[in-house]
């Protein structure tokens, strides 16, 4: 009798076990987060409103984040260090040619989807902030030139830099990977670099007049050589030399240098005129060299890398309104992300350290 109370004793024991074991496997770890999660983020302007979706990179399970009714709405998203805030602009004050004076820099918090302002009155309707790659903080410009840093963890905000002068405004600021130094564009075309601890903005190149304004600019990985492109091609220029060398000739747009810095993607004019609107994605190694287009069809721009540097996503009109594309960093496999049922969806970036 005893025995078979014992044996009974250990079924049960082993059963509880076994049904604990079950649970743990299907709920403990519902209260965790997987920081391994990679996303594309993107915009999605229609008649009634410009929103901040989010979907898988397969183009799957597209849910919405946020929704502006007013459309202020603008591109340049950027997203932290951590994958929890994701930093946006919504214009202010209208300008003269439809667009807006001025800005206004949010970071939405993509856990619960809470909204913080941490700037009203950013100069441009064009992202001019920056993450830092070592932390949770963002370097911005004011209205009045000034440069300042803001502090998630802490809620603050902080001078590191301060030119008081509106004639000079900053933009285009970019943060350097090891987050010590600091880049920025003042008059459109001057780049001034400047390290945190030594707050004395240098220049490291000159006007040219026979040129518009920059319109991209990129930190290599080695911490001592900018990339930049405007109508007049793509530069790469030495911090400590100041020696400029000209690795594309075609009009560029924007440029985005893979994680492992070999290669660049660059938005440049279509000169075989094959896909009849002008601007196609172009690849080639960090010289120029190999420079190769990549798409054929329709107006393709914003590019960006994914994280291990072997697909690209970009926005491309090609199928007859602005949708999300990916490809292999080769420009194979060409693939449309997006359906959109209305308005245009544009602007992807991709999050490597999404938490769900």
């Amino acid at each position: 009798m005893s025995k078979t109370i014992t044996s009974s004793i250990f079924i049960i024991k082993g059963l509880i076990l076994v049904m604990l074991f079950h649970f743990l496997c299907c709920f403990g770890d519902r209260g965790n987060t997987n920081p391994n999660v990679e996303k594309i983020v993107f915009l999605v302007a229609t008649d009634n409103c410009k929103k901040i979706c989010i979907m898988d990179t397969n183009g799957k399970n597209v849910r919405e984040l946020l929704c502006d009714y007013s459309k202020r709405l603008l591109s340049g998203l950027a997203v932290s260090n951590d994958g929890k805030w994701l930093a946006f602009l919504k214009g202010n004050h209208p300008g003269t040619d439809g667009g807006y004076s001025s800005s206004i820099i949010n970071l939405l918090n993509l856990q619960n989807l809470t909204v913080r302002q941490i700037e009203q009155s950013q100069p441009f309707d064009k992202s001019s902030f920056s993450w830092s790659s070592t932390n949770n903080q963002i370097v911005y410009p004011d209205f009045l030139g000034n440069i300042y840093m803001y502090d998630i963890s802490s809620d603050s905000k902080k001078f590191i830099f301060k030119r008081g002068d509106s004639l000079s405004l900053s933009e285009y600021i970019r943060w350097s990977p090891n987050g010590e130094k600091i880049v920025s564009v003042h008059i459109g075309q001057v780049i001034y670099v400047f390290e945190l601890d030594q707050p004395q903005l240098v220049p490291i190149n000159e006007i040219d007049y026979n040129i518009l304004s920059i319109d991209g600019l990129n930190w290599f990985n080695d911490e001592e050589v900018l990339y930049y492109s405007n109508t007049g091609g793509i530069y790469k220029i030495s911090i400590a030399s100041h020696e400029r060398f000209i690795i594309s000739t075609l009009s560029t747009m924007d440029i985005a240098i893979s994680p492992n810095g070999e290669k660049i993607i660059a938005t440049q004019e279509d000169t075989s005129k094959i896909s009849g609107h002008g601007m196609d994605l172009y690849i080639m190694d960090q010289n120029g060299l190999k420079h190769r287009k990549l798409t054929n069809k329709g107006y393709n721009a914003e590019p960006c890398w994914s994280t291990d540097g072997k697909h690209i996503v970009f926005t491309s009109n090609r199928d007859g309104r602005g949708e999300i594309y990916i490809m292999d960093a080769e420009g194979k496999n060409q693939k449309r992300l997006t359906f959109t049922d209305e308005g245009n969806s544009y602007n992807p970036i991709w999050i490597s350290q999404y938490r769900e």
